[in-house]
Formats: C-alpha cells, structure tokens, sequence
C-alpha cells in the first residue's frame, strides 16, 4: 500500500520589520547634548571655575552652616551653593584634577539648557510643529548658550530655565507652585528682581479676578467689597507662604541661627563692582565708551544733576517697569506674559548700573518663546540682532580674559573697540524703547485668551 504526505504550503521567507524613530524633540535634544559635551572640554573662566572649585571644597570640609563666616568671600547666595556641595563632596571621594572638577561645573549648565529646550518645546504646544521644533532648535544651539555653559561654566541657564518655568506656571494658573520656583530661582541668581515687579502685578490680577468669580453682581457694596477682600486674601495667603516657606528651605542650612543674615549677604554682594557697568553693552556702556580713560570702568557714585549713576539707574528702571506694567495691563496669555517678562529683563540691564554682560541672558529664552507664541516678524527679527549683540558681548569679555583657541583676533579691537562696543550698546539700548512700543501694538491689536488650567 502506498502511503503519500499531504502538500503543505510553501513556507514564507521569515521577516522582521521594524522601524525607528526618534521624534523631532529627542533628536534636538540629542545634538544639543553632544555638541556641550564637546565644548565643555574647552577651558572656562579662569577666575570663576576657580571660586567655584574652592567654594565646593569648602562647603564639602566645612558644611553650609559654616560657609558664611566674617573671612569668607562668597558673594552668591545659597541656591547654587548647593550644587557645588554637592561636587565638594564627590571630590572627597574621587579626588578631581583640575580639568575633571572644570568639566563637572559645566554639568549643571548643560542639564538647565536642555530642560530649557523641552520647557520651550512644551510651551508651544498648540502652535505649528515648524513652530515648536523651529524654537527648540534655535535655543538648543543658540551660541550665546554654548559659550555660557559649556565654555565658561557658569550657570545663567538655570536662571533663564526657573524664569520660563515661572512663566509657564503663572500663565496656567499655579500661582503656587509658580512662587515656589521663582524664589527658588532668586535664590540662585538674584538677578531675577527684574522680573519680580511685573510678575508680582501678574499675580495680583490673576488673583483678583479669580476672587470676583461668582461674586454677587447685585446687593450691599460694602458686603460685597469685604467678600471680595477675604477672598483675595485667602488666594494672596497661599502665594505668599509658598514662597516664604520654599525661601527658608533653602536659606536655613546656611543661615541656622539668623535666616535674615542672608540680606546682609546679598548687599555687600552688589557692592563687589561699584562701577556704573562692567562689560554691559547698555546704556552705562554707551557712556563708558565715550570717557578717557577707557577702558577703566567708572564708578557709579558720580552724578549728574544731583543724583549719582545708580540712583539715575533705579529712577530709569522704575519708569520702564511702570510703562510695561501700563502697556500689559490688561494682556491675557503665555506669549504676552513672556514678552513683559523679558522686557523687565532686558530693562533691568540696560538701566541699571553694576551690570555684568551676561545679566542679559534669561531675556534670550522669555523673548524666544514670546516670539514663538505672539508669530510676529518683528520679535523674531529682534530675538535675532539681540542674539548676535549679547553672543560678541559673552564672546568678548571671556576672549579678553581667556586668550585660548577660542579667540579670533580678527572679531574684535582686543587693545580698544570703543566704537564697537559703543554701537553695540546704542542698538541694546534702543531695543527696549522700541520694543516696548511694538508690544504695545501688539496688546491693542490682539488679546490673548488664558490658557486653560
């Protein structure tokens, strides 16, 4: 008997499909990453990367409740501190060179750029995906980031990153949570005043429209004026031990005994460069360019008219705080929160003596996303001159210190540059004025809606 197998269909060649892919925010983040991992091997600022290795070293041998005493220079406040304890401490256990402790201070900068990057990202959610990724891009492989982190190893970036978070925070709402991350942020670079008195108004008003929500339209005014009282005193109640309880978190540590010691510090920090501007391309750098013995920075006690420089400073800066607070009185949004946030920023700079060159920096990532968001050419325009302004400001000053590989005598008039520096300073300056006026048509011309919560 003849036995037979049945046919069985032909076996298919076995295949394996599989694809891969990397959305476009991973990818920025990525190049972003490697090209500071890159830099980072350049050598920073001499003079800071070696204050902030001693300032590590001590808080690691000597603990925070011993760092400020009557010797000491430390002329920052406790947020950063933090991290260079940090640092102190693994160098107690693996014993950096020079070169590794100078790579590990850049560290922090890279993380804040980066966390910069998806933040901005993040806040345009909504716009175009060319918008979005056109934004993160820019800002991820901005020079003027590159040369601040990566190169010199200072930490503006973390300043720029709690600034835009506040932003973020404020515009949907979470004035808590918002508060909490604004002091946090002033507490590792003060430089945030400039953007407390609009936010502060921000805040005043958010809240006071919050509390008239179904508040009786009709009735007795004086019972409905005290409701209204108890109710913007109850939301102003949270705000406010937010940030008094996130401030004593961080000053304690390093203020046990004496929490307001802090203030002292942070006083006789801003008397370390008397001088009307140190390197700022500002309106102070306008007239530094046009005295004698430049280069030598002039002090800011000289006076013109009966007031000295900084007082002339603090009555400019009050003026243009007042006329941004007028022209986003009734501004509703993230974009337009952004774009008054960053001209608090860019006033602070420009009018204020004792500027250093990278005080400018936090305006860069608050202008950026208010141009993302308004889409308006002419904030984009402006981000872009004001980029290359503060970039050779940030290149100049780091070059003139550190004559390393980095510098290209060709950019610059290393021995003088009034005139260049003097440009510079008049187009800084004349940015804020007309800025402000193009806000201005923007906020009659379009009122944002809020951002849901």
């Amino acid at each position: 008997m003849k036995t037979g197998t049945a046919s069985l269909p032909a076996r298919e060649p076995a295949q394996v499909d599989f694809s891969f892919k990397v959305s476009s925010i991973i990818l920025i983040l990525s190049v972003g990453l490697l090209v500071r991992l890159f830099l980072a091997t350049y050598p920073g600022f001499s003079n800071d990367v070696a204050t902030f290795q001693a300032w590590g070293k001590d808080l690691a041998a000597h603990w925070p409740w011993n760092f400020y005493n009557e010797g000491s220079f430390a002329d920052w406040t406790p947020g950063y501190l933090y991290v260079l304890w940090l640092f102190g401490l693994f160098d107690k256990v693996f014993t950096f060179d020079a070169d590794q402790f100078n790579y590990l201070l850049k560290l922090p900068a890279v993380a804040a750029d980066l966390a910069s990057v998806y933040l901005l990202y993040k806040l345009l959610e909504g716009q175009k995906v060319t918008v979005r990724v056109g934004a993160a891009a820019v800002y991820a492989l901005h020079p003027a980031l590159l040369i601040v982190g990566s190169v010199w190893a200072q930490v503006d970036s973390l300043l720029a990153f709690f600034l835009l978070l506040t932003v973020y925070y404020f515009a949907r709402g979470r004035m808590v949570m918002g508060t909490a991350v604004y002091v946090i942020g002033f507490l590792t670079k003060p430089q945030a005043v400039a953007a407390l008195p609009f936010l502060a108004f921000w805040v005043l008003r958010e809240q006071f429209l919050q509390a008239q929500t179904d508040l009786p339209s009709v009735g007795d005014p004086i019972q409905r004026g005290v409701e209204l009282i108890k109710r913007l005193a109850a939301r102003l109640w949270r705000v406010v031990a937010a940030g008094f309880a996130t401030a004593l978190a961080i000053i304690l540590p390093f203020f046990p005994d004496n929490p307001w010691g802090i203030f002292d510090r942070m006083k006789s920090a801003t008397e370390v460069y008397p001088y009307s501007t140190f390197w700022a391309y500002n309106f102070w750098g306008m007239l530094w360019t046009r005295r004698a013995q430049f280069p030598q920075f002039p002090k800011d006690d000289l006076t013109y008219l009966g007031l000295d420089y900084r007082t002339w400073g603090l009555v400019l800066f009050a003026i243009s705080i007042v006329a941004i607070i007028f022209v986003f009185r009734r501004a509703r949004g993230p974009g337009m929160l952004a774009l008054a946030t960053s001209l608090s920023v860019l006033a602070f700079f420009v009018f204020l003596t004792r500027m250093h060159e990278r005080y400018m920096f936090p305006f860069l990532l608050l202008f950026l996303a208010a141009a993302a968001l308004s889409r308006n050419w002419f904030l984009w325009a402006s981000f872009a001159v004001l980029s290359v302004i503060h970039f050779l400001n940030l290149y100049y000053v780091y070059s003139y210190y550190n004559p390393n590989s980095l510098r290209v005598d060709s950019v610059f008039n290393w021995s003088g540059g009034q005139d260049q520096i003097f440009l510079f300073s008049l187009l800084t300056f004349l940015a804020f004025p007309v800025l402000l006026l193009a806000s201005a048509v923007l906020t009659s011309g379009r009122q944002e809606e809020p951002e849901p919560t």
